[in-house]
């Protein structure tokens, strides 16, 4: 059994090993994916992978989790620095954040659509995948409130059922995208932004 890390060395071995199960499974999916292949692309042993998480299922959940946290935490910032600049920046901002790279976007929803997948039948995955979207229809909920009350988006919006719209245009908009697979990443952004705007109202 390897030697107990200080904290801070086990933080940084755990995202390590995150970050190589997410690359490992936006290159061959979710299903094809085993432990070793994890350990390979850190550069550890599988046992050590088993050190830090009991098995695949608890290793994946935390990608998730992990995943969730950073394009969260993105999406906060960027929405908090666009505030003074009105619901519309704002808004921008956060679909900015949503989509800072044809290869970072491409990989997020190949992970995604496997992890939604996996969630059907494992509960730790799940409740991963659902937090990522709860996360993010509070901060959709946030901008569209704003927009509302600056009377920049349409009154008869109730913000809880208009931000499920917005994720459904984001997330379907990005998976016909991905399928394309040739359509160039700048006109998914425009499309996207022009969809939600239209159905806000803007």
């Amino acid at each position: 059994m390897p030697r107990i890390a200080r904290p801070e060395e086990a933080a940084q071995m755990r995202t390590s090993l995150m970050r190589a199960a997410y690359a490992a499974i936006a290159e061959r999916g979710f299903a094809a994916v085993t432990l070793q292949d994890v350990a390979t692309r850190a550069g550890v042993s599988k046992a050590l992978v088993l050190y830090y998480f009991k098995d695949k299922e608890q290793l994946l959940a935390a990608v998730m989790e992990r995943t969730d946290q950073v394009i969260r935490a993105r999406a906060e910032r960027a929405m908090h620095e666009a505030a003074t600049d009105g619901p519309l920046a704002q808004l921008d901002a956060y679909l900015d954040a949503l989509t800072i790279g044809a290869r970072e976007h491409r990989d997020f929803y190949r992970v995604f659509l496997d992890f939604m997948s996996a969630g059907l039948r494992s509960p730790a995955i799940g409740r991963s995948t659902r937090s990522f979207h709860e996360g993010c229809a509070e901060l959709e909920r946030e901008a569209i409130t704003r927009g509302i009350a600056a009377g920049v988006f349409r009154r008869d919006l109730v913000p809880a059922e208009a931000s499920t719209v917005v994720r459904a245009l984001i997330d379907g908009l990005s998976i016909q995208w991905l399928l394309r697979g040739d359509e160039p990443f700048d006109q998914l952004r425009r499309r996207m932004r022009d969809a939600v705007l239209a159905y806000l109202g803007a």
